[in-house]
């Protein structure tokens, strides 16, 4: 195994910089509260868009080149509901197809042999980085390359979450016992033995609060700012090991249109999506991996969940990165856009975002999809100066 570094953007990124930025172009237009009800079309090119706002009336917009920059839920069902249910870019049934979305499971647990060990895995917390104040870092760890070839292992990386060592739960489980039997539920109250477990207690009510107050939440989450609060490896004896996994590219986990319409009267989107054995029996292997690896290092233990069946997910639908449905490949007849995110068959549409991918890898694909939207934003201006008139250059 090795360790991978993951660094993450502040939202004023996206939220501030980017939005000032839009706003201050002269050459951009920005339509708030309205949103494409319908892409039209004929002969491989499409002439308007219908957008949908809350007032009676719709409107239409045409442009010489379109591009849908809508997530990737929304890119396909825009696709598919296209000329009035008949489709754009489906010619193939490709459309919805090969829907991806990073997997997170909790595999296992970490214990250190040695709990002074906790001290230095600060690396594996989410926290500023020193050297720039604008982004957060986090170490995984991560199958190396040779092992993935070897074990034919699907991509993937793991999260450490730290759980409360065995004298602060037992203080957690004693003061829990004791609000059970307060006078109001007519029974006795149970002191005996909580003085001894008070110390652990207020180590677990100190992290609590100051984890709290960093992360502006209540309660706080224990997958950021649990290291370094005391000064000492504070109440932790142990690491839930959370592994986030790629998916595999699979035809049958397919974005579809219902019978359901929204406020506007468009067909709303659904999803049939689901494990696949493959990457079950890859995750499996990649338990295994971290077992061999603590073993041999004698540092750690880790003890895997068992499971024969698909385990359960801690973000049940995916990890907000959905991927696929209008796939790049060269050939129409398994993708939906070409290289350069360009429809096929259709001349002035384009589209941008995670929906593109052919594969999805376990990362957060924002850095991906911001290159890759640059890349597409060059190549639409490259074919707008080659077809504008020399007057108008």
């Amino acid at each position: 195994m090795t360790t991978g570094l993951e660094r993450f953007a502040l939202s004023s990124v996206f939220t501030d910089d980017m939005w000032n930025l839009v706003r201050d172009s002269r050459n951009v237009d920005v339509m708030l509260d309205a949103s494409v009800g319908q892409i039209r079309g004929e002969e491989g090119r499409v002439t308007s868009v219908d957008v949908d706002h809350r007032r009676a009336a719709r409107f239409s917009v045409q442009a010489s080149v379109f591009v849908l920059a809508a997530s990737g839920f929304e890119n396909p069902r825009l696709l598919l509901g296209a000329n009035g249910g008949d489709g754009i870019g489906n010619r193939h049934d490709n459309v919805g197809r090969y829907h991806m979305d990073h997997l997170r499971t909790v595999g296992g647990r970490l214990t250190p042999h040695d709990p002074a060990l906790i001290d230095g895995m600060g690396e594996f917390d989410i926290r500023a980085d020193v050297d720039d104040p604008t982004t957060w870092r986090m170490g995984r760890l991560t199958p190396t390359p040779a092992a993935m070839a070897r074990l034919e292992l699907p991509h993937s990386a793991a999260q450490l979450l730290p759980k409360l060592a065995q004298p602060e739960l037992e203080a957690v489980s004693a003061a829990k016992d004791a609000v059970r039997s307060l006078p109001r539920l007519r029974r006795p109250i149970r002191t005996a033995g909580l003085r001894d477990v008070l110390p652990g207690l207020a180590r677990v009510a100190t992290t609590a609060a100051r984890m709290s107050i960093a992360q502006r939440r209540i309660p706080p989450r224990t997958d950021a700012g649990w290291s370094g609060l005391a000064g000492s490896r504070g109440p932790w004896g142990s690491f839930a090991v959370e592994h986030q996994v790629e998916q595999f590219p699979d035809p049958d986990n397919r974005l579809y249109l219902d019978d359901r319409c929204d406020e506007f009267g468009r067909r709303r989107i659904s999803l049939d999506w689901k494990w696949s054995r493959a990457e079950m029996d890859g995750l499996q292997r990649t338990q295994q991996l971290f077992v061999d690896a603590f073993e041999r290092s004698g540092v750690a233990t880790y003890d895997p969940v068992p499971w024969s069946t698909p385990p359960e997910l801690t973000t049940p639908g995916g990890s907000f990165h959905p991927s696929g449905g209008t796939r790049m490949h060269a050939s129409p007849r398994h993708g939906v856009v070409d290289a350069d995110c360009q429809v096929h068959d259709w001349s002035n549409l384009f589209v941008a975002g995670s929906s593109t991918f052919p594969t999805v890898g376990y990362a957060n694909p924002t850095l991906t999809i911001i290159a890759l939207s640059l890349r597409l934003g060059d190549e639409i201006s490259r074919r707008l100066r080659k077809a504008a008139p020399a007057t108008d250059r």
